[in-house]
């Protein structure tokens, strides 16, 4: 059930959506959508029999429904869950528990008639961390010496990444695993530039 919609086509028929009050909504029209894996861009997830709902408040998806059409599984944790795919193992989607206690994920359907990211829509979705009081600060681009920061922390990723395939004796193929568990430790250590806070439960509670 969702208020965003591709390639939809009218509803026809009685049929209604029943939320827990009892109340039924009406349903606009049918149809599917896509996008692609934040994490792996090269692989695009489909929601099919999506319902067009212009009444409800949350887009909701079925997880069974999810999993048979793109053949995946959810992975719950306490304060977060985990979309994987089935054949290699890889995480294509993380979402958060929500203030409501439900499992929300990032907004990655696009407008319609957008064809590409835009540096607006990318600005726009920064915007989404405001609620945890954390700055977006904007920077000129090609400007080495306002992108110092940005550059310490990349060299920062890549030589703990290196370390780890080094004394792991892995080949370079896998330095994407490598570099992605460095990242998942960084946001879970605590950090002293935040007061030695764990930087996941800052940003997520």
């Amino acid at each position: 059930m969702s208020q965003n919609i591709q390639q939809f086509t009218p509803f026809e028929g009685p049929d209604q959506i029943i939320i827990g009050n009892g109340q039924g909504l009406p349903i606009n029209s049918s149809g599917v959508t896509a996008f692609s894996s934040p994490l792996k861009p090269h692989i695009s997830l489909t929601l099919n029999n999506l319902l067009y709902v212009p009444n409800i408040t949350k887009n909701l998806i079925s997880v069974n429904q999810f999993c048979k059409d793109n053949y995946v599984f959810f992975e719950f944790h306490s304060t977060f869950c985990l979309v994987k795919s089935q054949d290699t193992k890889d995480t294509l989607l993380m979402g958060v528990v929500g203030p409501d206690g439900l499992y929300q994920f990032p907004s990655l359907l696009r407008p319609r008639q957008q064809s590409a990211i835009t540096p607006s829509a990318y600005i726009a979705s920064c915007n989404s961390v405001s609620y945890a009081t954390i700055q977006h600060r904007l920077i000129c681009p090609h400007t080495h010496h306002q992108n110092g920061v940005v550059e310490r922390k990349h060299r920062h990723i890549v030589e703990l990444g290196l370390t780890m395939l080094a004394q792991a004796h892995l080949p370079m193929h896998f330095w994407d695993h490598a570099f992605l568990t460095i990242i998942y430790l960084i946001n879970r250590l605590p950090s002293s530039s935040i007061q030695h806070d764990v930087p996941f439960i800052k940003l997520f509670h």
